[in-house]
């Protein structure tokens, strides 16, 4: 099983693709897709970068993090719209889509929901072979959470 975890943003999205197959995931590719253009070009760009990657990895699944609260209205217009893409995509592949908030990623890798992001690294580097000693931004663990997230899940969801 193979899980494409995303982490949208306004100028980059943050992604991970794990094989699930094994009894410890195993991190297939991770990065960051630079978005920071004006639309249209950056939905575009978004479309392409997310498409390519389903092409490339053919995964099973995508999850996406889910907007949860966001102080700055414009901040939150312009992620809206980057998830909104990246879903759009995803669903024009017929791929299975999971969306989870912060929250529910902190429960899921650490147990608690207050964990801070270097708690959830930890667990991350821990968990998936491949992340021991990634040098990434927040950005790129926050998709390998997001990822290890839905494989955590996965086997909580009744059959479909």
């Amino acid at each position: 099983m193979i899980i494409l975890g995303i982490d949208p943003g306004t100028t980059s999205i943050g992604f991970a693709v794990l094989d699930c197959g094994a009894k410890k995931p195993v991190l297939l590719d991770a990065g960051l897709l630079d978005t920071a253009l004006r639309p249209p070009e950056r939905f575009l760009r978004t479309h392409d970068a997310i498409r390519t990657l389903i092409s490339r990895w053919e995964p099973t699944s995508v999850a996406v993090e889910k907007l949860f609260f966001e102080k700055n209205k414009k901040t939150a217009m312009a992620v809206s719209e980057t998830r909104g893409i990246i879903l759009l995509t995803a669903a024009l592949q017929k791929i299975t889509l999971f969306e989870y908030t912060p929250l529910e990623v902190k429960k899921a890798v650490t147990g608690h929901g207050s964990a801070d992001k270097m708690q959830v690294e930890k667990i991350v580097r821990i968990s998936i072979s491949g992340a021991e000693s990634l040098k990434a931004r927040d950005d790129v663990f926050d998709a390998i959470a997001i990822a290890f997230t839905s494989h955590l899940l996965e086997r909580f969801r009744p059959e479909q």
